[in-house]
């Protein structure tokens, strides 16, 4: 199973509140508040000419406008498109190649609108037949409309991939205000007919269309001839447009067959059903509109946008759930001052509709996600959606229950299938790492965990990374990776991390940090990483945010403390002093004095990495004598220390947050196959209980060559404890 990485660069780097935080804040809210005006451009479009027009009016102008939104993925294509070519430009720094896609994409645009315009023109006349529509005119206005429509969609995708949201809300709030002004005036003034209604939609994407030249006056001119700029060369502009086309099918279908099969009032009466609907939809796609640029960026970065995409898939289901249930229980407060009292027939059908639509808005974000990343796959899986909706509206069509039965079904199935493939891991780009010299062995453990991992953020911790570690020190690494891959990671990491310690004849260890816990300010270990690490290889605009100070608390005390104590402990064999091996016995002893000293240091506000600058700046003379000791009276030397303070925070830190810890402690034992469910309900931190069994142990061990307890059971304790304890007290999780 390949794994793909999370989104770091603006995460890890630290910036100042009032600029890109606050930016990308705000043209958040532009996007969703100028998306809430276009939908309700739509509401009044739908509900005055509705009210004006009558059911059997209103049903042909609903069918005409179907064809429009059957049309519309051409247009949302054409914008996804250039949005996807302006971010990948922007990202290489060529904002200068903008203008040119703008006016190369917009000519193509042109003859293209003109010839499906022709076409559709052409055949006007049979499908008002097949639509049972009065006049062919509404369907030639609004094919006529399309160049205009295709170069607007070809502006606002500029605007959107270089996240000028500003101008882009900009943009469709003049669209949106021109139709509805246009459709209340041409029919309230001028003519109470579908012609005039359908006049307002090519009135309004000129509008828009003088004004977007106006909104990219910021783009730079052009300095280079070298190549010609195209969409085509940064997508699958095959892909993108089946998959919109799909979407507008599944969003529009319901409508055309409710105009081909129900008489004329029946399929007015579901019209307004299915607009009512819809608004679960619009509601929320502005988030499609939003994050569309920001998972393309993180495309071309190499970089995994899936986090972003499960807050926004929960954002969508907790405002569906909302809407659904306010169609349920107030049904008449929707339909009567939306579409009037002739419409009261639609309240029987509100809350089913608006749990379809639900569907179809997690299926759209999810579509719209795999168009990001280039994926095809999308586009299959609407094509079977598609197919199972037709053949449903052509199996089941007698009455309006039938046909949103059908929605419902098809809606939630396909959406489901949508965020299964989108959720899928898969193995991203290929692109090169940033050039860090390294020598042969870091050179091995960065090529073990791409094959691993793919190209992630490797970073080299403790002695090795800061220059004091001897012959024997490990190898301490961490990848930085999104929190949903780290299950599928453990097992791949910890093979990894087998084969380098053969490989380089010490022990290596290869852990994984969510990218969320290295960004976190009040993190002891994501301090620690920031403060002392060395990065090995990371993707471009991968940097790690400046230390700063850290806050103190009683948690990480207990957390230095219980890492010397399980150092001590490391560095035995048995219970016997004599036997312990020389070299492990001096690295463990050091490493547990050097975390003494270091937390000393904390405690008056200062930091020292090495144990030598610890000692120096810490002035304790015990700590110096015990540096300098031999080995066995430096082990029972610094043993009494850490220990005489370790319990004092045991007994402190013992029942707080206990719950979370000890789940914590369940769920990771779990993954690494070890079922540990009693821990779940005792009243202690599982991590304080084995601190107190470490602190037994080293207890016993006697300061002669002789031993106090059966050496069997010390060893099986000590095992014991070893295993269990980076369960219970993740080093990634303080």
């Amino acid at each position: 199973m390949s794994v793909v990485q999370e989104a770091l660069g603006s995460v890890l780097v630290r910036r100042p509140r009032t600029t890109a935080g606050s930016a990308l804040v705000r043209g958040g809210v532009l996007v969703f508040a100028s998306t809430l005006v276009w939908h309700a451009s739509n509401f009044a479009f739908n509900a005055v000419t509705a009210r004006l027009l009558g059911p059997g009016g209103y049903s042909e102008l609903a069918a005409t406008v179907s064809i429009l939104y059957v049309s519309s993925p051409l247009l949302t294509s054409i914008q996804t498109l250039t949005s996807r070519a302006s971010t990948s430009l922007d990202v290489a720094g060529s904002a200068g190649q903008i203008r040119r896609l703008v006016r190369s994409t917009a000519s193509r645009v042109v003859v293209a609108g003109i010839v499906v315009a022709g076409a559709a023109s052409a055949g006007s006349h049979q499908i008002a037949n097949f639509l049972h529509l009065h006049s062919g005119w509404p369907i030639v206005i609004v094919c006529s409309g399309l160049c205009l429509s295709g170069v607007t969609h070809c502006q606002r995708g500029v605007l959107q991939g270089t996240r000028r949201f500003g101008r882009y809300s900009a943009s469709t709030v003049v669209e949106a205000s021109v139709k509805v002004v246009g459709a209340a005036i041409l029919v309230g003034v001028f003519s109470r007919s579908v012609d005039a209604a359908v006049l307002a939609i090519p009135l309004a994407a000129a509008c828009a269309l003088v004004a977007n030249w106006t909104f990219l006056r910021f783009l730079p001119a052009s300095t280079s001839r070298a190549r010609d700029v195209s969409v085509a060369s940064t997508g699958r502009p095959l892909a993108t447009v089946t998959t919109f086309v799909l979407l507008a099918l599944l969003l529009s279908a319901d409508v055309l067959a409710a105009k081909r099969y129900l008489p004329s009032h029946t399929a007015g009466v579901y019209a307004a059903v299915s607009l009512a609907g819809k608004i679960v939809y619009f509601a929320t796609s502005a988030f499609a509109a939003f994050l569309f640029p920001l998972f393309s960026e993180r495309r071309e970065r190499n970089l995994d946008g899936r986090s972003q995409l499960a807050l926004a898939l929960a954002a969508i289901c907790s405002c569906s759930a909302v809407l659904a249930l306010a169609y349920a229980l107030v049904p008449r407060l929707v339909i009567l001052p939306l579409f009037g009292s002739g419409y009261l027939a639609a309240t029987h059908y509100l809350g089913t509709i608006a749990i379809a639509f639900a569907g179809y808005a997690v299926a759209y974000l999810a579509a719209t996600y795999l168009v990001a990343q280039g994926a095809r796959v999308g586009a299959a899986i609407l094509v079977v959606g598609a197919a199972l909706q037709l053949a449903g509206l052509y199996a089941r069509h007698a009455s309006i229950a039938q046909i949103v039965d059908v929605q419902l079904v098809v809606l939630w199935a396909t959406a489901l299938v949508l965020v299964a493939a989108a959720f899928r891991p898969r193995r991203m780009e290929r692109r090169p790492l940033v050039p860090i010299a390294q020598p042969e062995a870091e050179r091995l453990v960065v090529q073990a965990v791409d094959a691993a991992a793919g190209r992630v953020p490797v970073l080299l911790c403790g002695s090795r990374a800061l220059g004091t570690a001897s012959a024997g020190s490990d190898y301490d690494v961490v990848v930085v990776v999104p929190w949903l891959a780290i299950p599928c990671l453990l097992r791949r990491l910890r093979l990894a991390a087998r084969r380098l310690t053969t490989a380089l004849g010490t022990e290596v260890s290869i852990n994984p940090l969510p990218v969320s816990r290295i960004a976190r300010p009040q993190s002891l270990y994501a301090w620690k990483l920031r403060r002392e690490s060395r990065v090995l290889a990371a993707p471009a605009g991968f940097v790690l945010a400046d230390a700063g100070l850290l806050r103190l608390e009683p948690a990480y005390e207990f957390s230095y403390l219980a890492s010397a104590a399980l150092y001590l402990l490391g560095g035995l064999s048995d219970p016997s002093l004599s036997s312990a091996d020389p070299v492990a016995l001096g690295r463990a002893v050091r490493k547990s004095l050097l975390h003494l000293a270091q937390l000393r240091l904390l405690r008056a506000g200062r930091y020292r990495e090495s144990l030598s600058d610890a000692l120096e700046a810490l002035e304790d003379v015990r700590l110096q004598e015990l540096a300098a000791a031999a080995d066995e009276a430096a082990f029972l030397g610094v043993r009494d220390e850490v220990l005489e303070e370790l319990d004092v925070l045991v007994r402190r830190m013992r029942r707080v947050d206990v719950l979370r810890t000890n789940l914590r402690y369940v769920a990771l034992a779990a993954l690494r196959g070890r079922l540990r469910l009693r821990p779940a309900l005792s009243a202690a931190r599982v991590d304080c209980a084995l601190a107190n069994a470490a602190a037994d142990l080293l207890r016993s061990v006697p300061s002669g060559g002789g031993t106090r307890i059966d050496s069997d059971g010390w060893c099986s304790r000590r095992a014991a404890v070893l295993q269990e304890w980076p369960d219970a007290h993740p080093l990634a999780a303080q």
